[in-house]
């Protein structure tokens, strides 16, 4: 892999920027002014223009040219296609998903990776100098520096005329290094200013995939599972441990952590994983505090999906992962007034998933958080109502669990939606006539297509007839007919839908749209809700979060007494429920007057927290005993966050009958 840190002389202060640079020319066909590349970066032109010299250069080294082009601006062209595109996908991979979290946290992750590389006391002038940072940047952004590290248990000392400096256990330290190469991608450029930090993980890249494979060898050996982007974790550790290893950085457990580690399998699973790794990693560490370190980060990456003997494989916190599992389960009964626990077709289910909070809680002096772009970038948040539902749960049980996390949150919202999406609505069963002009058996083709598709159960009857033996029936006994004739030929009220006498994919997908998802149910549910229609707010004047958040409770608590309650509990949504521009507020009614539904267009963007937002969809629910509830808002918030269009259709059409229709596309 050609590396093009090397070739470029970057500055601590501008490699972000050419990387962005480069990447949006890749993207982008055609020229770009001074004002369009300072307008995507959220700088100055004065900025932008300061560097086109070194962009050209790292243009060059990429095997393209930056041109200047007059009364346009700038393009690129290409006259090496090879490193081109190598240097492209590479680039790509870091930035395809970038985000606006990885924009405003880079300058405290920064903070963080320099303290952890000194290792020693820091004067903050010293610190400053090597960011390239006035002191009182530094001294403005070390606090949520602290924030950061605390995470991992790690404490930034302050001692007169020396400094500051981190203290805490080397295994967190690692850990906390980890997290901050934020992505793991072998194949990804780092934007890292940090050369010293950097360096920790330095390993010739043709070797990454070796490492890779020989660890996912054991791991498949070993009947063990763990996330793809967790693979890339361990690999860049195996890095990490030797290096800090080498420099005189060790592990040291205590004698109780040590006699409880060898009670798990992991523990055999990580001694196997480096031996595999001898003959590619050279000095990789083996003694048993090492092997014990990758141990935990096994038992932190856990995802198994096989749920027997769990009792054996997860001894000693089995029992604290089966308490917090009951404590989520009870929490949501009490919060949200719906059970979850019969969705689950394994009681197992959710405890596997809290076998890394439950060695978090019982090996307290340890912790592992993740703070990566598949944190700040799961596609879980798709599905709002899982993630409020997994939020508020999680901050009740807070007191069960240490701390709570995105990463903790997101990963019971996955396992929350596998319980809502399980709940089955009632629908009518369909009376189908269906009609071929190659006769009755040429409908049996049709008929067998439909069973097969959709089962049985789905229809009360379906049965073929000729096409004008139709007349003698009544037709109000029947809800569809699926016809083989041109539509010319027909005259009846019975509603129709054509088919070719084998029916297409398409046509099929057709009956799945128009008449199938039609038989469910919906109405009845939108009735229990009892949202009022008064429910769209266009071109809202949105000042900040936290006045609209004042607003929403004075506007809707139950009473005086319950505004601060309800501003406190709004205040808990963070930006975790932002998703494609729109700001999911999803709440139980505990100090609401009802159910509520609301939908903010806001007449110009403005920020949540970080994010900025389009929309805001504002939801107080109770779900009544009634899971099908639960399941109506999941589908309903799903849809309007994977598509934003269906906002504007609901702002368009200001009726509430429009939302059972949206739920049933999501179906």
């Amino acid at each position: 892999m050609y590396n093009y840190h090397q070739k470029v002389n970057f500055t601590m202060s501008n490699r972000n920027r050419i990387l962005r640079l480069f990447y949006y020319f890749t993207q982008n066909s055609g020229s770009a002014t001074s004002e369009d590349l300072a307008k995507y970066l959220g700088v100055s032109v004065r900025t932008v223009k300061s560097e086109i010299n070194a962009l050209t250069s790292f243009c060059n080294a990429a095997g393209c040219s930056l041109l200047k082009i007059r009364g346009k601006g700038y393009r690129i062209q290409i006259f090496d296609t090879e490193k081109f595109e190598e240097t492209s996908e590479q680039i790509s991979r870091q930035f395809s998903d970038y985000t606006y979290t990885t924009e405003y946290k880079n300058r405290n992750r920064e903070i963080a990776r320099e303290l952890l590389v000194l290792d020693k006391y820091c004067k903050l002038d010293d610190l400053a100098d090597a960011m390239f940072l006035s002191r009182s940047t530094i001294k403005n952004s070390i606090k949520e520096a602290r924030k950061l590290l605390s995470s991992f248990q790690l404490e930034i000392k302050s001692k007169p005329g020396y400094g500051v400096c981190i203290d805490g256990l080397e295994l967190n330290k690692r850990f906390c290094m980890l997290e901050l190469l934020l992505n793991h991608d072998s194949n990804a450029v780092t934007l890292i200013q940090s050369g010293a930090y950097r360096d920790y993980f330095e390993t010739d890249v043709d070797l990454l995939g070796d490492i890779r494979h020989a660890m996912l060898k054991v791991l498949r050996e070993s009947n063990r599972t763990v996330l793809d982007s967790d693979t890339h974790r361990i690999v860049r550790y195996l890095s990490l441990m030797k290096n800090r290893h080498n420099k005189g950085y060790y592990l040291d457990f205590s004698l109780e952590y040590k006699n409880n580690f060898r009670l798990f399998s992991e523990y055999t699973i990580a001694k196997n994983i480096i031996e595999s790794e001898k003959n590619i990693i050279s000095d990789i560490p083996d003694d048993e505090n090492e092997i014990m370190g990758l141990e935990v980060l096994l038992l932190f990456f856990n995802d198994p999906y096989d749920f027997s003997d769990i009792s054996n494989k997860f001894p000693y916190v089995i029992n604290e992962a089966k308490k917090l599992s009951d404590a989520v389960f009870s929490q949501i009964e009490k919060d949200w007034n719906v059970s979850l626990r019969d969705y689950y077709q394994n009681k197992d289910y959710l405890t596997n998933m809290m076998i890394p909070n439950a060695v978090r809680k019982i090996f307290n002096k340890i912790s592992y958080v993740k703070i990566g772009k598949d944190i700040e970038n799961n596609g879980i948040s798709a599905s709002p109502l899982s993630v409020a539902v997994a939020a508020a749960t999680l901050e009740k049980i807070e007191y069960s669990m240490n701390e709570v996390h995105d990463s903790d949150i997101l990963s019971l919202a996955i396992r929350l939606y596998v319980g809502i999406d399980r709940i089955r609505f009632k629908y009518n069963k369909l009376r189908i006539l269906v009609a071929s002009r190659a006769g009755k058996q040429a409908c049996q083709i049709i008929i067998d297509k439909l069973i097969n598709e959709f089962g049985k159960d789905r229809f009360d009857c379906i049965e073929p007839i000729g096409f004008y033996e139709v007349r003698r029936l009544n037709q109000e006994d029947y809800d569809w007919m699926i016809v083989n004739y041109d539509h010319y030929y027909y005259h009846y009220a019975l509603p129709y839908i054509y088919v070719d006498t084998i029916p297409t994919s398409k046509q099929i997908d057709d009956i799945r749209e128009l008449v199938i998802k039609q038989s469910f149910d919906l109405d009845p549910i939108l009735n229990e809700l009892k949202f009022t229609e008064d429910f769209v707010f266009e071109n809202f004047n949105y000042v900040n979060r936290n006045n609209f958040l004042t607003l929403l409770a004075m506007r809707n608590a139950k009473s005086l007494k319950d505004v601060n309650n309800l501003f406190e509990q709004l205040e808990k949504i963070t930006d975790i429920s932002v998703w494609q521009d729109i700001a999911f507020v999803i709440i139980n009614t505990q100090y609401t007057k009802k159910n509520l539904f609301e939908i903010y267009s806001l007449e110009k963007r403005g920020e949540w927290i970080r994010k900025e937002v389009k929309y805001i969809v504002f939801i107080s629910v109770e779900f009544g005993d009634n899971p099908k509830v639960m399941k109506y808002i999941e589908k309903l918030t799903n849809a309007l966050a994977v598509n934003p269009d269906t906002i504007q259709q609901i702002i368009e059409e200001k009726s509430l009958s429009c939302l059972s229709e949206i739920v049933r596309t999501m179906l």
